[in-house]
């Protein structure tokens, strides 16, 4: 169908173009309305042709008129007080730590993490680790009010007593306790674990008689695994790195804080004036210590029942065999069961972990059970089952962690109690309690802030990086601690508290990272329970090692010691096989809430 055309005359230059399926004829320049078009589906200009004009009307279509540029912004004044440098210089003083932590850790958590849920699991762990750390300068106390007079030239036994009764259990619970989570859930083993945990304080804290106390304190250790619980659970709803460190960093938090503030308390309630116009808590001086972990386990049974103990998780009916290669004994990382011990790094650098446990559709070998644990018990296989060249590496650095930390902790205060006489610094116990403080404070700050650390560098530079500040760390008060003795101390123990810090909350990231989702408490707990015995044996060991130093007059092979078990941690983490998602993201530039290194 051709458009009508007006009556003008028109000229000889008119085109035709029949393969395109467009005939255009133009009568004149200034008509503008004489071109024809042929409505042929085989043409190639078929559905890209210009529509034509509207024939009854020859004015070109209506243009709407360019927009007008945006108005300028207008001049942002000059900010106040300026000219007064003091006044400027103490605004950015307030202001500049605030945006510190803003972008550290408080205020920026990523957006993939659930932020709720984290923070609500975390009030799970505040009896435990409130009430633990309460009753650490209780023990002697609780020991000498308990027991009669003629046995008061023993109180440093029986106060050791009461102090092993509490941590025996932890030593093999953790790993039940772990290994029950994974098996029937994470939200179930929490809420039992605080109904236990606040009836065997509630039971300490009636108790008039010391052997009660140390049955008591005996089921509230046997309770006290809901730290290992909790690692795996947040393990479980953080599904990147990104948000695993800042979560596990916030658990560190927590655990610094909850400890710093049972210790206080508990040394304010230590008084027994403080109790002795009531004749109840006359009898039970400690009454009042015990039932705060008691109303604090309570408020956790309630938050646990409202949002954790129905929370989403992993297929809790795949068995442990699903880390095949690890039955094999000890096989290479690259030979471990990719759908459970690896991420996936996508296009984007968004980090996503399989979790996928469904393995009908995949073809393994069939491994069999080594020989050696053919003889042993079912319920212990898992246990040593778990143990892979991807399992054990993390592990042993969590034990070298906590051995360091054991013998440190127990070398310092020895070098800084000894006379000069013998070698050591002659110094009070409160300058002591004041370098241990010091620890703790940096320890706590490092905790806050690393996130921002492992996004940088990662998890295993951070544990590298830790155990390489301990080596000279360790160090310093020997060599240089009788010539700048303050200055000496300062300095280790902020190095020390920033290596532990680092090392801590890196050991658990790896933990987490080396199996699947439904092992979590499996291998926190085993790590848990060697923990434990290098906490056991620590001290111990740093004392007889201590005395080996007096008699040779050389109180330096302790400390020594300390650096070379450290040294030993930074030989293990470097020699440790990134995970392909760490090196995928590290050479990519991520999202903010989405990158995870």
């Amino acid at each position: 169908m051709s458009v009508p055309t007006n009556s003008a005359p028109s000229h000889s230059n008119s085109h035709s173009s029949g393969s395109s399926g467009f005939t255009s004829s133009s009568t004149s320049p200034l008509d503008i309305n004489t071109t024809t078009y042929t409505h042929d589906a085989s043409s190639p200009f078929y559905y890209n042709s210009i529509p034509p004009l509207n024939p009854l009307n020859h004015s070109p279509p209506h243009r709407s008129p360019p927009m007008s540029p945006p108005p300028p912004s207008p001049i942002r004044p000059q900010r106040a007080n300026t000219s007064n440098p003091v006044k400027y210089v103490a605004l950015w003083a307030l202001r500049s730590p605030l945006r510190i932590a803003r972008k550290a850790f408080l205020f920026k958590p990523p957006a993939s993490l659930p932020l709720k849920q984290t923070l609500l699991l975390l009030t799970t762990v505040l009896p435990e680790i409130l009430i633990h750390h309460m009753l650490i300068p209780l023990y002697p106390y609780m020991t000498r009010a308990l027991l009669p007079k003629e046995h008061a030239e023993r109180t440093g036994y029986y106060a050791g007593l009461l102090q092993s009764a509490y941590a025996l259990p932890t030593t093999f619970m953790d790993a039940i306790w772990g290994n029950l989570s994974d098996a029937i859930g994470r939200g179930p083993v929490l809420m039992t674990g605080l109904i236990g945990y606040g009836v065997g304080t509630l039971a300490l804290g009636l108790s008039t008689s010391y052997w009660l106390s140390v049955l008591s304190l005996g089921a509230t250790g046997f309770f006290s695994s809901n730290a290992v619980v909790a690692k795996g659970m947040i393990g479980q709803i953080a599904h990147d790195d990104a948000s695993r460190a800042w979560a596990y960093s916030a658990y560190g938090v927590v655990f610094s804080l909850a400890g710093l503030a049972g210790t206080l308390a508990g040394g304010f309630l230590a008084d027994p004036a403080l109790f002795s116009h009531i004749a109840f808590l006359r009898d039970r001086p400690y009454f009042v210590a015990c039932s705060i972990g008691t109303l604090l386990a309570a408020v956790g049974v309630c938050i646990t029942i409202k949002y954790l103990l129905h929370a989403p998780g992993h297929n809790h009916a795949a068995k442990y065999a699903a880390l095949d290669a690890a039955e094999t004994g000890l096989p290479d990382s690259d030979t471990m069961d990719p759908m459970q011990l690896s991420t996936v790094c996508t296009a984007d650098s968004t980090v996503f972990p399989t979790t996928n446990n469904n393995r009908s559709t995949r073809s393994h070998p069939q491994h069999t059970l080594p020989r050696f644990l053919r003889y042993l018990p079912a319920f212990l296989r898992p246990y040593f089952q778990l143990l892979s060249a991807t399992t054990l590496p993390p592990i042993l650095l969590y034990a070298t962690y906590k051995l360091v930390h054991s013998l440190f902790h127990t070398a310092l205060p020895l070098l800084a109690s000894a006379p000069t006489s013998a070698g050591g610094l002659g110094l009070p116990a409160k300058s002591t309690s004041l370098a241990m403080s010091l620890l703790s404070l940096a320890k706590l700050l490092l905790k806050a802030f690393y996130f921002p650390i492992h996004r940088t560098i990662g998890t295993k530079h951070s544990y590298t990086l830790g155990a390489a500040l301990i080596v000279p760390a360790a160090l310093i008060p020997p060599l240089l601690g009788h010539t700048y003795t303050w200055p000496a101390i300062y300095a280790s123990t902020l190095l020390i508290g920033a290596g532990e810090g680092l090392c801590y909350l890196s050991t658990i990231m790896l933990l987490t990272d080396a199996v699947g989702p439904q092992h979590y408490g499996l291998i926190h707990g085993v790590a848990g329970c060697l923990g434990s015995v290098m906490k056991t044996l620590g001290p111990a060991i740093a004392g007889a090692v201590w005395q080996v130093g007096v008699q040779a007059d050389a109180i330096w092979i302790i400390f020594a010691a300390v650096a070379a078990v450290a040294a030993l941690g930074v030989t293990l983490s470097s020699g440790m096989k990134v995970r392909r998602w760490e090196e995928c993201v590290m050479d990519d530039e991520g999202d903010e809430g989405e990158r995870t290194d």
